[in-house]
């Protein structure tokens, strides 16, 4: 009896599958780049110019607050809640 084989994707694997992916724009790559590294002064700077890049996504469908949060950022994940909530 032949066994079936079974493949166990992650959530990320899905997206990239999934999701349409679009280029980021230089103001988008900028804004992840900030949310991985907690840079809350330059994400505050990039959402003040720009409010619709709270809802940017990346190639994988992530927004800044998924990305903050995959990297233990808590005060870019509490500046990102705050600017989705005013």
């Amino acid at each position: 009896m032949k066994i079936p084989t079974v493949t166990y994707y992650t959530l990320d694997d899905i997206n990239f599958l999934v999701v349409d992916k679009k280029p980021c724009t230089d103001a988008e790559k900028k804004v992840f780049d900030a949310a991985k590294k907690g840079d809350i002064h330059e994400l505050k700077r990039f959402f003040e110019m720009d409010r619709t890049l709270i809802d940017s996504r990346d190639e994988y469908n992530n927004t800044a607050l998924i990305i903050a949060s995959k990297f233990g950022q808590k005060e870019t994940i509490d500046l990102s809640i705050g600017c989705c909530v005013t």
